[in-house]
């Protein structure tokens, strides 16, 4: 049976989709709950994969902020979304912070495949 929170990471799912099209990598559920304040914790965390290119992290950042809150209203669950270059996944050395994609991928769940 889908609770509500499988309901809300589909529709983000689908919104991510829609914004990015082709450039949409694989995205990941992470829990990342042991490293977080009480205050701070959402109700999930996802690692959305983006093709490389001329991209900065902070706008899409607000680009995935704009997909959550929009999720957030409709499902009333607030979900964190983490973009990553897809190079960055397979070879976190070329990260902006390695350890936060080590972190990532110690605890990633697969919700969509890349293409």
């Amino acid at each position: 049976m889908a609770t509500i929170l499988d309901a809300a990471l589909d529709d983000l799912i689908a919104r991510v989709r829609a914004h990015y099209g082709t450039r949409t990598g694989a995205i990941f559920r992470v829990d990342r709950t042991r490293h977080m304040e009480e205050l701070d914790q959402s109700d999930a965390e996802i690692v959305v994969l983006i093709a490389d290119g001329a991209w900065r992290s902070i706008d899409e950042h607000r680009n995935l902020a704009k997909l959550t809150f929009d999720t957030l209203m409709e499902h009333e669950v607030y979900i964190r979304a983490w973009p990553l270059p897809a190079s960055a996944w397979l070879d976190p050395a070329q990260a902006e912070h390695p350890h936060l994609v080590r972190e990532f991928q110690s605890t990633a769940q697969v919700l969509l495949a890349a293409a």
